[in-house]
């Protein structure tokens, strides 16, 4: 299965207070150009050291060939968003933690459409959809980014949990008369599913089907002993953002979301 951790260094040996960075592999191999992380360190001394900040980002930037830096904040420091914007970052997105603790006790209405588990013969079919069904996110949020590789990242996170272990990747399918027109992607872990991607294609996208995909998925986790729920969303995204509202969810923290391009 595919890592997701990043393996951080200083940014400046000299100053650690400058905060950390990280080279993002998979994303890097996507795109075929290298992306990385930024974690902000101190507040106090970025300000007071901002030329010196920049200079080390640029440098760092420079000696390790990358072409886009992200950095990700909490919402609540406002401090930090100015001081990002005078780092030349720019503010691309936002995403909301969202948690529903009590999964296992609230009511829930009936399905009328039943999922299943995903079949190699349906792969293709479902890499289709990651790669054409969405318009939210980062990558598609910023406007300087090529839609293509926005793209074709939801195609290969999709590919990704296909291949990974089936045991905690749940990979349900949603059909219209034979067809498949959705499917929906939770990382399962003991009583916890962490919903990750879900996707509905863009002829049905304004009906009733994406409500139904979620519904019939829960009862299917329901079943299966989850008695929680997780999963992050951007905030623009509000039609799916509604649909989790409507089963209780709520949001427990919120991160800002900044590129800076080198």
């Amino acid at each position: 299965m595919v890592s997701f951790e990043l393996s951080y260094n200083l940014l400046s040996v000299s100053k650690p207070e400058l905060g950390k960075v990280a080279i993002m592999p998979w994303d890097s191999e996507i795109f075929k150009f290298k992306v990385a992380q930024y974690e902000l360190g101190d507040i106090d001394c970025i300000i007071l050291n901002k030329d010196h900040c920049k200079m080390a980002l640029k440098e760092w930037s420079s000696e390790n060939m990358i072409k886009l830096i992200g950095c990700n904040i909490n919402s609540n420091p406002v401090q930090s968003v100015t001081l990002l914007q005078e780092l030349n970052f720019y503010f691309v997105d936002s995403i909301l933690n969202i948690r529903l603790n009590n999964f296992n006790k609230i009511e829930i209405p009936k399905p009328r459409f039943k999922v299943r588990l995903i079949q190699n013969k349906d792969n293709c079919k479902v890499e289709k959809i990651a790669e054409t069904s969405f318009k939210h996110g980062k990558y598609f949020a910023d406007s300087r980014f090529p839609k293509n590789l926005a793209e074709l990242r939801n195609k290969q996170w999709i590919k990704n949990a296909i291949e990974s272990d089936s045991k905690k990747n749940k990979i349900y399918i949603l059909e219209n008369k034979g067809d498949i027109i959705g499917f929906f992607h939770v990382l399962c872990d003991n009583s916890t599913g962490d919903l990750r991607l879900a996707a509905i294609e863009p002829e049905y996208q304004h009906g009733i089907l994406g409500y139904h995909l979620f519904l019939s998925v829960f009862h299917e986790l329901r079943e299966n002993g989850i008695k929680k729920l997780k999963g992050k969303i951007s905030s623009s995204n509000l039609s799916v953002l509604n649909i989790y509202l409507s089963f209780g969810f709520i949001c427990n923290s919120h991160e800002l979301m900044f590129h800076k391009y080198l």
